[in-house]
Order: structure tokens, then C-alpha cells, then sequence
């Protein structure tokens, strides 16, 4: 189920990632990636790890996306092995939270899209030969496998910065 959608500010949030070019097919098992980038954490910063997300940098659904399979932090200074280091933009975010199975998410995001389509307001995108690239898009793991077993119950926030 798909939350009504709405019009957030968000402040600069620092994370660190993983950065992949991966297929849509590849993206249906990220599980690999987050136990990387939870063991690089774990062995470097142990109590800085926040929720899970992912961001899509570039996205041609045909072909490939330039994702970053990251998690939350509290400073993003501080250099951890093998993980880079970001900031999410401050700014508008369209947002809304799914609550389901994984499975639900392509079509979370595509009512979201939708949603912003219909408003007032544009997403941060630019069109090019190679897909389209975002300004920031994310998908916000809030309650997961790891909280709860009960896929029903799992909650992902999907947001896209505005113009």
C-alpha cells in the first residue's frame, strides 16, 4: 500500500555507499551489497550505520543504472574503508512510503512519478543519450527484512528532489 503522497524539506543528510552500474534484473537481489557495505561499516564504524538506501543516480531502465547502495551515517567526514562518502541535497522531495514486499516498489515509484507529474511541481531530472540522471532519488529502507519477517509490514520511503 502506497501512502498519499506529499511535499517534504529535507536538510543535507550525510551517508556513505557503494557505487554499482547494475541491470533491473541485478536489483532484485540487493542483499549482497548491503551485507558488504554493513561489514565495511561494522569493521570501520560500528555504531555509525543508519538505515539502509539506495540512490539512483542514473537510470535507464532498458539497460543499466548507476546506483549507490548506502546507509545513513552521522558525519560524513570521516573516511571508512572501501565506502565512499556523501551528502544527500537539501531541498523539496516528493515522498511517500510503501508498506509491502519489495516487489510493489516499481510500481510505488511509477505512482509517485505520476503523482508529480499532475502537480504543480518537477522533479530534478535531466534526459540524456544514456538514461536519465537524477538530482537525488532514493529509496529509504525504514523497517526491513532485518526488523521484521513479516514482509506486509516492511516500510520503504520513496523520494525524488523538485525543482
Amino acid at each position: 500500500m502506497l501512502s498519499k503522497p506529499r511535499i517534504i524539506k529535507r536538510a543535507d543528510e550525510p551517508y556513505v555507499y557503494l557505487a554499482r552500474t547494475v541491470s533491473m534484473a541485478d536489483l532484485e537481489d540487493v542483499s549482497s551489497e548491503f551485507s558488504r557495505l554493513r561489514d565495511l561499516l561494522g569493521k570501520n564504524e560500528p555504531d555509525e550505520a543508519g538505515v539502509s538506501i539506495i540512490r539512483y543516480r542514473r537510470i535507464d531502465m532498458e539497460r543499466t543504472l548507476d546506483v549507490e547502495f548506502g546507509a545513513l551515517v552521522a558525519i560524513a567526514d570521516d573516511p571508512v574503508d572501501d565506502l565512499e562518502r556523501g551528502v544527500l541535497p537539501a531541498g523539496d522531495y516528493a515522498s511517500a512510503v510503501w508498506t509491502g514486499d519489495y516487489g510493489g516498489l516499481v510500481d510505488a515509484n511509477a505512482a509517485l512519478l505520476k503523482w508529480v507529474e499532475q502537480s504543480e511541481r518537477a522533479i530534478d531530472v535531466q534526459g540524456t543519450p544514456t538514461g536519465d540522471r537524477f538530482g537525488c532519488r532514493l529509496e529509504i529502507y525504514r523497517v526491513g527484512p532485518d526488523d521484521n519477517t513479516d514482509a506486509a509490514r516492511w516500510q520503504t520511503e520513496i523520494l525524488f528532489k523538485l525543482i
